[in-house]
C-alpha cells in the first residue's frame, strides 16, 4: 500500500512552484520525477514476471535419481533430495529424470530424453 507513494512525488512537489522560482522549483521537481520513475519502472517490471515458486515452477524440471526407484525413491533437484515415483517405471540411481507432475510432496517422474 504505501509503495504507491513513490507515485505521488511529482503531483505533491508541484507544491514546490508557489514556494521556489520557477526554475529551481522545474529542476527539483524534474529530480523528484526521475527518482520515483526509477523506482516505479523497475517495480511494475518484477510484477509482470512468472512465477517461480511452487508446483508449477517444478514441473518440466531436470533431476537426477539419487536412489533406485522402483514404487518410490528419492531425487536430487538443485542439491535437495525428494521423494519421488515414476508410476511403473524402473530408474537407477543416476539416472537423469525430468519432473512431470507433482501429488502433494512427492514429485512424479519420467526418464529424461537424450539429444
Amino acid at each position: 500500500m504505501w509503495c504507491h507513494l513513490v507515485l505521488l512525488v511529482p503531483v505533491v512537489s508541484l507544491g514546490l512552484f508557489f514556494v521556489l522560482p520557477w526554475p529551481a522549483a522545474l529542476g527539483v521537481n524534474a529530480l523528484l520525477t526521475a527518482g520515483a520513475l526509477g523506482i516505479a519502472i523497475p517495480g511494475m517490471r518484477a510484477l509482470r514476471q512468472p512465477v517461480v515458486t511452487g508446483r508449477e515452477a517444478l514441473i518440466g524440471r531436470a533431476a537426477e535419481a539419487a536412489t533406485d526407484i522402483h514404487d518410490e525413491g528419492l531425487v536430487r533437484l538443485q542439491g535437495e533430495l525428494w521423494t519421488a515415483t515414476a508410476d511403473g517405471l524402473r530408474i537407477v540411481k543416476g539416472t537423469p529424470v525430468r519432473i512431470v507432475a507433482v501429488r502433494g510432496a512427492i514429485l512424479i517422474v519420467e526418464l529424461m530424453e537424450r539429444t
